[in-house]
């Protein structure tokens, strides 16, 4: 047999190239594994993901005939390969999928007629290896056998004895449990190059796999046995490039391959282990190998992942494989520092598949730096939250390959989990699955590992029909505007009322006026209008009413009430719904006779949307003489709908500024990713995450300087439609993950100044400039966690506001430090001055952080920063002041002391700082001294005798005599004899208390001294 022993990328580009070149199909190129448009999926797990709504007839398609190698992984649903990866030789997480596609052009003929030739003419594989499957019939569905295809595989000059048919579960390909479906046709290859093995055909046997899957879509199925055929027909294909390298080098396991093996002289060489021997099972006597299968797999599903925005704190699946990688680096190649190895095995992913996906490379240092974010979070939960859980794996072995550890309410879970399953059954029933996700936060896939880890079978579709009933059931309880939403969408869906047509939302005009013209002096010489829009009136609904799901339509008569509450329902709207962060438009409504007569307004109109009405809510008002207002909904009647434009231009502002934000952060920080924003009138919020680096007042300030460039420059803001399939091809797009966007156009928001450039999918609304932004400010920093932050901003008016603030903020700070350095550096300190000045600083401090006037970020750090060194500096002085009235009292105590001891209570004690009674006894080392201080609202002694005086009376026999009279406790200090040494420990109490105790303590240890000193 003579095959061709190509590299990967060779033969990746020999694929692309036969189907493009020699028989006109388009390239389109992978989408990301982050899904697109579908939230169903963890990932794209299939090469026509991407087609998902051509093959629904929900888009158009750009190409008929279409070719590309997508990005595929599997870990969890329905195809998880997971608990197969590095067991057996083909299952990988991460894979590639080559496929072609017709869309309404060509079908079965054409298809395997492709298929046949490139496999055995271009890629020279012998036929005699090759079997090929149909779809044998099924007496349910009422299917005939596809004798079609098995002709058509005839024809070409396939051995009818390598032409093998199979059931409804081998060659009938469905997309669910609706939609588009048809038979499919399957090419496998067999390793033996002797006898025909028929019998070895989709039975899982290594010698004989499957290779290449040709599926015909003809049929829609719209229930458990109802299938009709589709207006077009089309043909989707794959086959796993990882299976067709390993036929065409000549190897038998995927992990031989120029895929795998280089990673693998990566893995010996960075941690010093045996080289890959390519052992299974048995076999595999250390389980090394399977180790080095493992981590390679995990290494090219993590960079592929991670270079496509994806990231493990939004993705659990994610994060699950990182760790496994990272735990295999430290636990079977004995690497303590493991994000050094898995770094290094993923830079060689980068060199082995640059070549078709470039944005690995180009993102790699932002996976490495996030595979060492993980493995220091992987660190910090074996110190802390970790270790009530390695107690438990302790007790349970079971649990040492569990890699959810992070999970909140994993551990009572686990317990209740222990307690309540019967070994007998090995089932974890979907009643105590709930109770797990219901009571402990457990997600599906947590579920689904912990049963898996203890060995408990789980069924997953069983348990997600389960929760859905379960949170209906819940729901009901509860009275809701969103069950009032869907139940009025359903009426007028089933009445043919017309959807709201909301485009009216992007129609505004934004006009340059000379300085005197300018009514709103907040935008520099510029004006937007926001036209008044006539719609009709479509429906209307009282929510007064004692049945508020009552909707009036077309013909019905309708009596309004004066400030009740109503929801109209319009043909047209102005008004912008609550989405992608930006809060809703308001506005007024007037609602005009045929003859132009104000029947009735409706005031404070919010606006919600659901599915694709939109449900104008607001208070009803009728002429000032009535109480009501009555009418016959028809179609002349008319209204105008306004917004009101300041709130509108707030929200445009302040989501431009969020864009800005956005893209400022990206090029300050290697990695970084939004997780969510919210856009007011007030404010902005811009909630995301940093990876492997600070943020903090420095780069607050570099990000604030940046937006301010942007807006300066004037920068034009500009929104595009495009398609949603084309948006996949966008290397500088910005998505949000997890985000779904709409199936066909999405608006794209691009801005692109000297200083930044933003190009975001995002349908709210915006300046048409970022000149028209006004001032902008910075106004909070918070932080949860090592990496979420929370930046909050305004522009505007408002970020005037704030500014100015913040200069008050800053002449108060100076003043305070005038007043301080007067202070310090004045000859005599005056002790009450010095508490005056500490005790502003303190509330001036309070103050600024709680920050109610919204003033600049900056300018509060600034200020706290200054008035922490304020503090430091007056602490200083404080000890300064403290040690020369320490010294001059004790000084003088000892001048007059008249016996051999000294009992004494400082008066010079500060109430900044502690008093340092330790040099106040070695002023007097000679002698038994005890000393007693009151700072800091506590009170203190100390005791300590020298060593020939100690035979007579102990320090701690001493002190214990002051101690009960005080209640406090005492104790040596470390490392010191008690005999010679001993402290009474800070006691907290009243100033009025200490000078009713002082009393009483110095005499009892006056008495006791000239007992035993004398």
């Amino acid at each position: 047999m003579s095959i061709i022993k190509n590299t990967s990328s060779l033969i990746r580009t020999s694929f692309l190239d036969y189907f493009i070149k020699e028989n006109g199909h388009a390239f389109i190129r992978s989408s990301p594994v982050v899904p697109f448009q579908d939230p169903s999926l963890s990932f794209v797990n299939a090469g026509m993901n991407q087609f998902k709504n051509v093959l629904l007839g929900l888009q158009n398609p750009t190409f008929k005939k279409v070719a590309n190698s997508q990005k595929c992984i599997r870990v969890g649903g329905k195809h998880n390969d997971l608990s197969s990866v590095g067991q057996d030789t083909y299952h990988h997480t991460f894979f590639e999928m080559l496929g072609n596609w017709s869309f309404g052009d060509y079908f079965k003929k054409e298809a395997c007629s492709m298929a046949w030739t490139l496999l055995t003419c271009r890629f020279n594989i012998p036929s005699h290896r090759l079997y090929v499957t149909y779809f044998g019939g099924d007496k349910e569905l009422g299917l005939p056998p596809d004798l079609e295809t098995k002709e058509i595989w005839k024809s070409i000059g396939v051995n009818p004895k390598h032409i093998l048919p199979f059931g409804i579960q081998d060659n009938f390909w469905e997309m669910g449990k609706t939609g588009p479906c048809g038979p499919c046709t399957e090419i496998h290859y067999s390793y033996q190059d002797g006898t025909p093995t028929p019998e070895k055909v989709n039975v899982g046997n290594p010698d004989l796999i499957e290779l290449w899957n040709i599926v015909f879509i003809e049929y829609n199925r719209s229930g458990e046995s109802s299938l009709e055929k589709l207006p077009e027909r089309h043909v989707d294909t794959g086959m796993g490039l990882e299976r067709l390298v390993a036929v065409l080098q000549g190897v038998k396991s995927n992990y031989d391959t120029d895929l795998f093996r280089p990673l693998f002289d990566v893995i010996s060489r960075v941690s010093g282990a045996r080289a890959y021997t390519g052992a299974f099972g048995a076999m595999d006597h250390d389980g090394l190998d399977t180790a080095y299968r493992i981590l390679a797999d995990h290494s090219r599903m993590s960079a592929v992942a991670l270079s496509d925005n994806m990231f493990p704190d939004q993705n659990h699946k994610l994060r699950r494989i990182i760790r496994r990688a990272l735990v295999t680096c430290e636990r079977n190649f004995k690497m303590k520092d493991n994000a050094k190895l898995l770094g290094a095995v993923v830079e060689g992913v980068a060199d082995i598949l640059a070549h078709a996906y470039p944005e690995i490379s180009r993102n790699l240092n932002k996976v490495q730096m996030i595979i060492r974010n993980e493995s220091e979070i992987i660190r910090e939960l074996n110190r802390s939250t970790a270790k009530e859980w390695n107690k438990l794996v302790k007790q349970d072995q079971r649990l040492s390959a569990f890699t959810g550890v992070e999970a909140v309410g994993l551990v009572p879970a686990y317990r209740d989990l222990r307690d309540s399953l019967v070994d007998k059954t090995k089932v974890l029933s979907s009643e105590i699955a709930i109770r797990l996700y219901d009571t402990y936060g457990l997600d599906a896939d947590l579920i689904d590992d912990l049963a898996s880890a203890l060995g408990f079978s789980f069924k997953r579709d069983d348990f997600d029909n389960d929760l859905k009933h379960f949170k209906q059931e819940r729901n009901k309880s509860f009275s809701s505007n969103l069950d009032l939403t869907a139940n009025w969408t359903s009426t007028l869906i089933q009445h043919n009322v017309p959807f709201t047509n909301d485009s009216y939302k992007y129609d505004y005009q934004r006009t340059e006026l000379s300085q005197d013209t300018c009514k709103n002096k907040s935008l520099t010489h510029v004006e937007y209008t926001f036209p008044v829009i006539k719609s009709k009136l479509l429906a209307v609904i009282l929510l007064d009413e004692s049945d508020s799901r009552k909707i009036h339509l077309e013909n019905d008569e309708v009596v309004l009430k004066k400030g009740k509450q109503a929801v109209l329902i319009m043909d047209n709207t102005n008004f912008y719904t609550e989405a992608g962060g930006q809060q809703g438009d308001k506005g007024t409504i007037c609602v005009l006779s045929p003859d132009g007569e104000n029947i009735f307004s409706l005031e404070e109109v919010n606006v919600e949307k659901v599915g694709e009405y939109v449900f104008h809510v607001g208070k009803i008002a009728v002429g000032a003489q009535k109480e009501e207002a009555s009418f016959r909904i028809t179609s002349e009647l008319k209204a105008n709908l306004q917004i009101d434009d300041k709130i509108r231009l707030a929200h445009m502002r302040n989501h431009t500024a969020t864009h800005l934000i956005n893209a400022a952060s990206k090029q300050l920080l290697t990695v970084t990713c939004q997780k969510a924003s919210n856009v007011s009138q007030e404010q902005l919020y811009f909630e995301f995450s940093v990876y492997g680096a600070a943020f903090n007042k420095e780069e607050a300030a570099k990000l604030e300087r940046l937006v301010l460039e942007n807006i300066s420059s004037k920068s034009p803001v500009e929104r595009k439609i495009v398609f949603s399939h084309d948006i996949l091809s966008m290397d500088d797009v910005t998505l949000l993950p997890g985000e779904t966007y709409a199936d066909k156009e999405i608006s794209l928001i691009e801005i692109r100044g000297e200083q930044l450039i933003s190009k975001e999918a995002c349908c709210g609304t915006h300046v048409l400039n970022t000149g028209d932004i006004g001032a902008f400010c910075l106004i909070g920093l918070k932080s949860q966690g090592s990496s979420l932050k929370f930046l909050q901003a305004v522009t505007g008016q408002t970020a005037e506001n704030a500014l100015a603030a913040g200069n008050r903020i800053i002449e108060k700070t100076k003043a305070i430090s005038e007043k301080a350095n007067e202070f310090l550096n004045a000859r005599n300190c005056s002790e009450s001055l010095l508490s005056e000045l500490d005790s502003e600083i303190q509330q001036f401090k309070n103050k600024l952080n709680k920050n109610s006037e919204n003033a600049s970020y900056l300018a509060v750090c600034d200020a706290i920063d200054t008035l922490n060194e304020l503090s430091l500096e007056l602490k200083k002085s404080a000890r300064a002041h403290l040690r020369d009235a320490l010294n001059l009292e004790m000084n003088e105590v000892i001048k007059n002391c008249k016996e051999n001891y000294i009992v004494h209570f400082l008066k010079c004690s500060s109430d900044l700082d502690s008093a340092p009674l330790m040099k106040a006894t070695k002023l007097c080392p000679n002698i038994p001294v005890m000393i007693f201080a009151y700072t800091e609202n506590c009170l203190r002694g100390r005791c300590v005798i020298p060593e020939e005086y100690s035979k007579i009376l102990s320090a701690e026999d001493w002190m214990n005599a002051v101690i009960s009279a005080t209640n406090s406790t005492g104790g040596a200090p470390k490392g010191q004899d008690p005999k010679n040494v001993y402290l009474m420990k800070q006691k907290k109490m009243s100033k009025d208390a200490v000078e009713k105790i002082i009393v009483d303590a110095v005499e009892i240890a006056k008495k006791m001294a000239e007992k035993n000193f004398t």
